[in-house]
């Protein structure tokens, strides 16, 4: 059986779906946004990431600290927009259960707009926030995002072949009791061949969230 048309409106343009392309419900037409979201080419991006009680989110800045991006948090899902609020990338983490269960080790998978799958981002290894991410596309493994030597502030993004492609490193933090204000910057190589450029900006502007959520999850299996 064929899918179902998608309902008119803006949807990730199936000739580039870093831009979007009005559908008007029978065909593609002429109309598109005015050009890829900077996301998709700053080498330098500035995360500004506050944790509160049951709510995370964060802002995302070029070099010269303009907003370009934000990423939003519901549940187990992230959501990745540009400066205009539209979605660009999709993280689901599946449910609170898994959790727990796995101690935290737990996969998101990464969808463009269109609900296309991109691939995956899978927590293969954690200690005290030193977080190790396999990016895999397909099936297979498309690169990594590592700890740099032993802390939990500085990390790399590798290709498949193990050439550093990112990094990303914590510049700042202001914590108290309830809450988490951390300041991450970011270094991308550009351009970067699909799905690694999605799946490494998926990395380094989730890294935060991610931490947070693997964290809370070992906090809380402790008392079940």
């Amino acid at each position: 059986m064929a899918a179902a048309a998608p309902p008119p409106g803006w949807h990730a343009d199936p000739q580039d779906p870093r831009r979007w392309r009005w559908w008007d419900g029978a065909r593609w037409t002429e109309h598109v946004s005015a050009g890829p979201s900077a996301l998709w080419s700053a080498d330098y991006l500035v995360i500004r990431a506050s944790a509160r009680v049951a709510r995370w989110s964060a802002t995302i800045h070029d070099r010269a600290m303009a907003r370009i991006g934000s990423v939003a948090q519901s549940g187990l899902r992230l959501h990745l927009l540009d400066a205009a609020g539209a979605p660009l990338l999709a993280l689901d983490g599946g449910s609170g259960v898994s959790v727990r269960v796995q101690g935290g080790l737990r996969t998101w998978t990464v969808t463009d707009p269109a609900g296309a799958h991109v691939g995956e981002l899978s927590v293969v290894k954690y200690f005290n926030r030193r977080i190790t991410l396999a990016l895999r596309a397909g099936g297979a493994g498309a690169g990594s995002l590592q700890p740099i030597g032993k802390v939990d502030r500085d990390f790399s993004v590798t290709d498949a072949s193990g050439a550093q492609v990112a990094r990303v490193w914590r510049a700042e933090r202001d914590r108290s009791l309830l809450t988490e204000d951390e300041t991450w910057a970011a270094e991308i190589s550009r351009p970067l061949a699909p799905p690694l450029d999605r799946l490494a900006l998926a990395a380094v502007c989730t890294l935060d969230a991610i931490q947070h959520v693997v964290q809370s999850s070992r906090s809380t299996s402790r008392f079940d």
